[in-house]
């Protein structure tokens, strides 16, 4: 009897020790989701904070900014951006609209684009959709014309006079270049059966015309830089430029030429002839802009990213190469260069000389350089007019 007494004792023990067990692993257990569920509510916490924080931070910079220079637009995943004077162009897939610096609407268009673009000059801004052969000319404040092509358009470029090129494709060539004066009367045609045209500019004396004609030769794609005399049907002369896809072309006056391309760029007269030519290796282009004589590249390492380069070329003088961290964005007006870092903004002259200390930044998009330094910030929905020079002048 005692045997079967000491034998239920240890059975109650045992489905207790098993019982205390099963209450422990199911307290750790639920202490482990108490756990994990407070990670993740401080996790999605944090990224809600974080993004407060870099609106917040986008509000405070656009406070610090005088509220007769704050401009609002419509948020919108295609909305293209360039300055038009000192105004703001907004361009997207239904619409197009300029904003002063105070803010104000100038002008809204409606347009409904797959493929939307607009060329600036200091004139008239240029819409078009690539394919379609109309062309929207606009001033600060209205709308002037529609110039019309015989064929879908691949390009327009403008010199600041308001002279235009146009590159579009024809039934019966391969490629016609088309150039109108500041009235957007027809001066000059240039139709081709033998090359593929790929853009074109016209020097600011509205005198001569230059194309990228891509050709081959050798089993090699060639971009072939051709010069026109407006007015005289032969081409007065060329340059190639074998192995090098051409993206962006123009006069940095009214005798040379800069040609932008894939893997070099260079700078050409209008007589066909090499002025400078710089390469960049095993880096890339991240970027370009142009202001009278100068052109300013941004490169990267093609590699490791973790190398980038400001290039500052003009027809006078040998290439200024300096050595900086990688580039968002540049852009060159009256002499200061605005460039956009990961997470500041910095000035530059045209020479690439330190005109302000790096200014922290949050979520800014683009940036362009308006004047004596000012630069316009552009955020997902605003953008505002920043004095760059005056507070953070280096001392």
């Amino acid at each position: 009897m005692e045997y079967r007494i000491k034998r239920q004792v240890d059975t109650q023990v045992l489905r207790r020790d098993r019982l205390l067990n099963t209450l422990t692993w199911l307290q750790k257990l639920m202490l482990l989701g108490l756990i994990a569920s407070i990670v993740l509510s401080l996790y999605a916490f944090r990224t809600n904070i974080s993004d407060a924080y870099v609106a917040y931070r986008t509000r405070v910079q656009l406070s610090q900014v005088a509220e007769n220079s704050r401009i609002y637009f419509e948020p919108d995943s295609t909305n293209s951006f360039e300055l038009f004077g000192s105004s703001l162009a907004v361009l997207n897939q239904s619409s197009f609209r300029l904003y002063s610096p105070t803010g104000s609407e100038q002008l809204s268009l409606s347009r409904i684009s797959s493929m939307p673009a607009m060329s600036v000059s200091d004139s008239f801004t240029m819409l078009y959709s690539r394919g379609s052969p109309d062309i929207t000319v606009a001033t600060l404040t209205a709308q002037q014309g529609i110039v019309s092509v015989s064929g879908g358009i691949i390009n327009v470029t403008q010199n600041d006079a308001g002279c235009m090129a146009v590159v579009h494709d024809d039934s019966r060539y391969r490629s016609v270049v088309s150039v109108f004066d500041n009235t957007q009367n027809l001066i000059y045609e240039w139709k081709t059966s033998e090359y593929y045209l790929l853009t074109a500019a016209i020097s600011p004396d509205s005198k001569t015309m230059a194309a990228v004609a891509l050709t081959q030769e050798d089993a090699e794609f060639v971009s072939r830089l051709v010069f026109f005399d407006l007015g005289v049907e032969a081409i007065h002369a060329s340059y190639d430029l074998s192995g090098t896809m051409v993206t962006d072309l123009v006069f940095l006056d009214n005798r040379t030429l800069c040609a932008v391309g894939d893997d070099r760029t260079v700078i050409v007269s209008r007589d066909g002839e090499a002025v400078w030519e710089y390469g960049y290796g095993s880096d890339m282009l991240r970027a370009c802009t142009y202001d009278g004589d100068t052109c300013i590249l941004a490169t990267v390492d093609r590699t490791s990213g973790l190398s980038a380069k400001l290039i500052s070329l003009t027809p006078d003088r040998e290439p200024i190469v300096v050595e900086t961290e990688e580039v968002r964005g540049i852009d060159l007006g009256g002499g200061y260069l605005s460039i956009l870092y990961t997470d500041t903004v910095e000035i530059r002259s045209q020479d690439l000389e330190i005109r302000s200390k790096p200014v922290t930044v949050y979520d800014v998009r683009y940036v362009f350089t308006v004047a004596d330094g000012r630069t316009l910030l552009v955020y997902s929905s605003e953008a505002g007019i920043v004095d760059m020079i005056a507070p953070f002048a280096l001392s």
